[in-house]
């Protein structure tokens, strides 16, 4: 049996005075101390968005009960091959964080963790990024929006591979 705190032991007291038996009380600890959970992959986002309004946010990520988002990239084209001005809103357990990215034509960008960081930025080149590490939080949220005039066709493409704690057998 599990070494308890004083919380724990409250708890069992009002459990015993709200009448609960010993034994249903030390079931439900058993069950509490040896459920195992694990990262389960999920099915990668990858979208276009082509109706894009400047200044309009839209989410293209957004989950709770355990995250670890591990690659997150995009990508923007438009008609007249220019570069485009996006800002990035990531959201970790109500922390924000809002970056603005010049995204040149047709070049990729990468989000990208640094040494004890739960989101640093996003790059184009992902040779400089200091460290691809996963963003963990019980809730994850990821938004974008066009700060420049759309161009003509203006589409933006991103993906995000993550992970959702389950419990595991």
């Amino acid at each position: 049996m599990p070494r308890l705190g004083d919380g724990t032991n409250k708890i069992i007291k009002m459990l015993l005075d709200a009448g609960y038996g010993l034994e249903a009380i030390k079931d439900a600890i058993s069950a509490i101390t040896t459920t195992k959970y694990g990262w389960k992959h999920q099915k990668t986002i990858d979208e276009t968005k082509t109706d894009l309004v400047k200044d309009e946010w839209f989410t293209a990520f957004e989950a709770s009960g355990g995250v670890k988002i591990s690659q997150y990239y995009g990508r923007q084209t438009n008609g007249e091959l220019e570069g485009k001005v996006f800002e990035i809103k990531v959201t970790i357990d109500d922390a924000e964080i809002t970056q603005e990215l010049e995204l040149t034509y047709d070049v990729g960008f990468w989000g990208y963790t640094q040494f004890g960081a739960e989101f640093a930025g996003w790059v184009e080149d992902p040779s400089y990024a200091v460290n691809f590490g996963a963003i963990y939080g019980h809730s994850i949220k990821i938004e974008y929006r066009i700060t420049s005039d759309p161009g003509t066709n203006q589409s933006f493409r991103y993906g995000i591979m993550y992970e959702k704690l389950e419990v595991v057998d």
